[in-house]
């Protein structure tokens, strides 16, 4: 499977300024070929309950159905595992769920895109990403 997994920032961002630079990128992409892991699910659905009265949330709540929730394989526990060890040697500070992310895209064949600079600065081998807020495309880290 390939296409684009979209990170929880990307959802933010289309959820509060649909017609912003993300919003825009968004609402050019076919729907089928982007999707997000169950992880991205869990992180907006804690941020939903976490602030039930934020303005965004009926937003966060559409996108959430209109978009294909991507189950964990068991190779992202492998990739995860490898990638982990491999910040870790370097010093890279990624967050937990950071690495899910991006080890279910690795092994999804998908473009990450995000605009977490944690990750991008990670330079993790084989994760191809896209920033869609600074409009780069096609960003890939071999």
């Amino acid at each position: 499977m390939s296409g684009y997994m979209l990170d929880s920032n990307v959802l933010i961002d289309v959820a509060r300024e649909p017609d912003g630079v993300v919003g825009k990128r968004f609402q050019t992409m076919t729907k089928g070929h982007m999707g997000i892991s169950v992880i991205v699910s869990g992180e907006i659905r804690y941020g939903m309950k976490k602030r039930p009265d934020a303005r965004s949330n009926p937003s966060m709540a559409y996108l959430l159905s209109s978009l294909r929730i991507d189950e964990l394989e068991p190779e992202v526990g492998d990739v995860y595992g490898d990638i982990r060890v491999k910040v870790e040697r370097i010093g890279k500070g990624l967050s937990p769920n950071d690495l899910w992310i991006a080890a279910h895209a690795m092994v999804r064949d998908a473009v990450l895109v995000t605009s977490d600079a944690a990750i991008q600065e990670a330079d993790i081998a084989g994760l191809k990403l896209e920033n869609w807020r600074d409009d780069i495309a096609g960003q890939e880290r071999n």
